[in-house]
C-alpha cells in the first residue's frame, strides 16, 4: 500500500488494531475526499466536545475515553487539513 492520504489517515488510528483492522480504515477513509474528511472529523469534535462536558459529570472514565476520541478526530482533521492544503501533516 503506497503512502498515501488514505495511509496517513489510518496511521492516527493505527495504535488500535491490527493490520486488518488498519486496512478497513484505509479503505473507508480513501474513499471520503479530504475536504469532506475535514468537515466530518470538525463535526466529531464538536459532538465530542459537548459529550466530555456531560461525561465529566457523570463518570471519569467516559470523560477519559470521549476525550481520547476527540483528541483522535482533532489529530484525523489535522492530518486531513494538511492534504486540503497541498502538503501532508
Amino acid at each position: 500500500m503506497p503512502n498515501s492520504y488514505a495511509e496517513d489517515m489510518a496511521q492516527v488510528f493505527a495504535p488500535f488494531g491490527d493490520e486488518d483492522w488498519r486496512l478497513c480504515v484505509w479503505d473507508d477513509l480513501g474513499r471520503i475526499n479530504a475536504e469532506d474528511a475535514v468537515r466530518q472529523f470538525r463535526q466529531a469534535e464538536s459532538i465530542l466536545s459537548g459529550f466530555m462536558e456531560v461525561g465529566n459529570e457523570v463518570s471519569l472514565p467516559l470523560y477519559v475515553v470521549l476525550s481520547s476520541a476527540h483528541t483522535l478526530a482533532r489529530e484525523a482533521r489535522e492530518t486531513a487539513e494538511g492534504y486540503v492544503r497541498g502538503a501532508p501533516a
